[in-house]
């Protein structure tokens, strides 16, 4: 597997202006001591430093060659299709009014062997949290789709591109939003991870 860092800016019109505050700061503070006034510049510095490492790095792109398939033992249905079910990163929605709710962000599904693509709108009806399931031909697909990113806030997400095997009578199950690595462990060799060590899904069988 390989992964690569995206090009462009990733830093928001809140970050750029928080960063400029810092800079201010550290030119109209004039504290009556010179050490005083090294450590807090110090200080303000370090916390630039963090604004721009978390908030102006972009998305990450994570790019994985070890296909996902429907996991080992299930039974498989007397369907002729198979089915793609994509637990994608969280996002917020608004509702109309002054509330919120979440659901699994959209993402895209593309054929290997012509050009048919699809976006997936991955809601059900009412504001239903459950992703969409996605009943495909059986083949190979690729998956682009958002997945939380490791070890910061819930809705902050990088994207990976995946391929994924559709087997007949059988679902494939993609992990993006995180819940798989609270219920694996890192010497299941089942799974297929990031570089990171991120399990989005289990290996496709021969």
């Amino acid at each position: 597997m390989r992964t690569f860092v995206s090009g462009g800016d990733g830093c928001s019109l809140h970050q750029r202006g928080l960063a400029l505050l810092i800079f201010q700061g550290l030119g109209e503070h004039h504290p009556p001591v010179f050490l005083d006034k090294r450590k807090t510049a110090f200080n303000w510095l370090m916390l630039l430093t963090v604004v721009l490492a978390v908030g102006c790095v972009g998305h990450r792109t994570f790019v994985v060659d070890e296909a996902v398939g429907p996991r080992l033992g299930v039974l498989a249905s007397d369907s002729s299709l198979g089915t793609l079910l994509v637990f994608s990163a969280l996002q917020t929605e608004a509702t109309g009014s002054d509330s919120t709710y979440q659901r699994h962000a959209d993402y895209w599904i593309f054929s290997v062997t012509s050009d048919w693509k699809q976006k997936v709108r991955n809601e059900g009806k009412g504001f239903d949290p459950k992703p969409v399931s996605v009943d495909l031909p059986p083949g190979d697909y690729r998956l682009e789709a958002p997945v939380v990113r490791r070890g910061l806030p819930q809705f902050e997400h990088d994207i990976v591109v995946a391929r994924v095997v559709i087997k007949r009578g059988l679902t494939t199950v993609v992990h993006l939003d995180g819940r798989l690595s609270d219920h694996s462990t890192s010497i299941d060799s089942s799974l297929v991870r990031l570089t990171n060590g991120f399990p989005i899904g289990w290996k496709a069988s021969q």
